[in-house]
């Protein structure tokens, strides 16, 4: 009886349910990172060893969810909500990595907004906009975060796990569960140095003693120094963790 129910609903809406067996599929071969460190280089034989089909899966799922039907948006959105939530979203990242395909990434997330903004017109109860909301933030945490990040990650996916929280804004949803991370490893979360309350250039940076002392660091406004470093999207991530430790000396690649 139930397949037969089942059968019925799959008939009504062919497009709701093969997005969700697609975000169904991610849930299950995204669970944990394909990297065994952080400086990790791309390994596209361990995606492929894990399920051949993850690779096409990352780079196609989006245009399942935009088949979605009318009727099927609200049973699609909770997957969507918990592909992110759940931390999936970061295997992903190091997935598209991998693959070099960044860019995908960021054009999957651009569309994906655009989805939401159609599916806020639906009518929806106040959870489900709250929850759509949410996913309109991640979109855009992850488009800023491939853009101040693509060269490094690039060259290691598993960077993307150790990105320090103290370079995101403060209250965005993956600053959250970077923090979350790092605290699952043990480390210590340190005081706050960027002031950023959204996206965009940092607008005050405080450094520690042990880089202000540096003689190269002496100007007036030794973090300007710091804001030309910043920009360099291969070595913010690096730098990042270097001043978790407040110290230029102290990076070890084995964290």
């Amino acid at each position: 009886m139930g397949n037969a129910k089942d059968a019925a609903e799959y008939e009504k809406l062919p497009g709701t349910h093969q997005a969700i067996q697609v975000l169904r599929f991610l849930k299950d071969y995204l669970c944990t990172p394909f990297s065994n460190s952080r400086f990790d280089r791309p390994n596209l034989d361990a995606i492929r060893a894990r399920n051949p089909a993850v690779i096409a899966t990352s780079k196609e799922w989006m245009p399942y969810v935009s088949m979605v039907e009318i009727d099927g948006v609200n049973l699609v959105i909770p997957h969507i909500h918990d592909f992110f939530e759940s931390g999936r979203v970061l295997i992903w990242i190091e997935v598209m990595a991998s693959l070099q395909d960044l860019h995908g990434a960021v054009e999957i997330m651009k569309t994906l907004r655009r989805w939401v903004e159609r599916a806020t017109k639906v009518e929806q109860t106040e959870p489900l906009l709250g929850t759509l909301e949410a996913v309109s933030s991640w979109t855009t945490d992850v488009e800023q975060v491939v853009a101040e990040y693509h060269a490094c990650l690039k060259t290691f996916p598993g960077q993307i796990y150790y990105l320090s929280p103290t370079f995101f804004p403060k209250d965005r949803l993956i600053r959250k569960r970077l923090q979350n991370l790092a605290v699952s490893r043990g480390e210590q979360l340190t005081a706050n140095f960027s002031e950023r309350g959204e996206w965009g250039p940092f607008k005050f940076v405080k450094l520690p003693s042990s880089v202000t002392a540096d003689p190269q660091f002496s100007s007036t406004d030794p973090s300007s120094h710091f804001e030309g470093l910043a920009r360099s999207t291969f070595y913010l991530p690096i730098l990042a963790q270097v001043f978790v430790h407040s110290n230029f000396h102290d990076a070890n690649p084995s964290l």
